[in-house]
């Protein structure tokens, strides 16, 4: 359990550390800068996916998986309009 956590959040900093860094080149049109964070941005959806399962379960109230697929839906939004350039 432990080493999920860890890499959950190894993963989430790169994803913050790769979006930071390659941000402003997307943002001034570099085609292939805003490829890669549109796919960070998806890439950043993956550590909301056990509340799906949870939720299902009835591990966790259903509530959580409405708020876990809200974030789903604006990281989505987020990468389309990364990659429709704005």
């Amino acid at each position: 359990m432990v080493v999920g956590v860890v890499v959950v959040a190894v993963v989430a900093a790169l994803v913050l550390l790769g979006t930071l860094v390659l941000g402003v080149p997307a943002w001034r049109g570099n085609r292939r800068a805003a490829l890669v964070v549109a796919v960070l941005a998806l890439v950043a959806i993956l550590p909301s996916l056990p509340a799906f399962v949870l939720a299902a379960t009835g591990e966790i109230p259903a509530v959580a998986a409405v708020a876990a697929t809200v974030g789903v839906l604006l990281q989505v939004l987020a990468a389309v309009l990364i990659l429709r350039g704005r």
